[in-house]
């Protein structure tokens, strides 16, 4: 027997279903009451009577995407940058893993790769442009002259 988890959104869509399912509730009412569109709710109904809970759990769920870097792919670029290329920015350091290495990812993974792995620190923001002068403590020590 498998176990399935589900969070309180899920279970309340669930719920929400199958009263409509024992026509209990409309499925515009089951619309209304979960955000969804009348079409969504005949869909979702369709799947939970074929596979119960599982119609309310998306497809997706427990499976890697197919664009994720293997786990080896992603040990071998953090010791090119810890022992290679360590400093280069990370377009640079982009272009020599895959000039080098064949290792082909796009910039922004890189940037989130070496930032979750604490080997870069997000860019600072750049100092304002303008900055008010504090006032004076004492009214009238500042005189104005007309010429």
């Amino acid at each position: 027997m498998e176990v399935i988890t589900l969070s309180q959104k899920e279970i309340t869509k669930y719920q929400v279903i199958k009263d409509s399912l024992d026509r209990k509730i409309s499925n515009n009412q089951a619309a209304t009451l979960l955000g969804l569109y009348t079409r969504q709710i005949i869909r979702i109904k369709s799947k939970v009577r074929g596979a119960d809970l599982r119609g309310i759990i998306h497809g997706n769920r427990g499976r890697t995407p197919k664009i994720a870097v293997a786990k080896e792919t992603k040990e071998m670029i953090l010791n090119l940058y810890l022992n290679t290329y360590n400093g280069f920015n990370v377009s640079h350091f982009g272009e020599f893993l895959k000039e080098a290495h064949g290792i082909d990812v796009s910039r922004e993974t890189l940037r989130n790769l070496l930032l979750n792995s604490g080997l870069r620190c997000k860019a600072k923001s750049p100092p304002k442009h303008r900055s008010r002068r504090t006032r004076m403590s004492k009214s009238g020590l500042l005189i104005q002259t007309s010429s």
